[in-house]
């Protein structure tokens, strides 16, 4: 399966956050994201190359839920966002 990561920077975050703060004529839910997403393979080969390493294996699930607890869902799960809103 392949899983994919929406991404959204946290400037671009408060930005989003803010204009919906001052815009009373908006309201309801509104999903903060980007067109386009990363799959989970590319998201960790940018981070190991932010970090100047390699990605060098894939951790098991089990593993992760092991060691990430309550948040094993959130790494191992899959978000695909498409804005329509913002």
């Amino acid at each position: 399966m392949t899983r994919s990561r929406s991404r959204l920077t946290r400037s671009d975050w408060v930005r989003a956050v803010t204009f919906l703060a001052k815009r009373e004529d908006l309201s309801g839910p509104f999903n903060l994201g980007i067109p386009g997403d990363a799959t989970n393979g590319e998201f960790t080969d940018a981070v190991a190359a932010a970090v100047g390493r390699k990605a060098r294996f894939a951790a098991p699930t089990a593993a992760l839920k092991l060691g990430a607890g309550a948040v094993a869902d959130d790494l191992l799960g899959s978000l695909r966002v498409k804005p329509k809103a913002l």
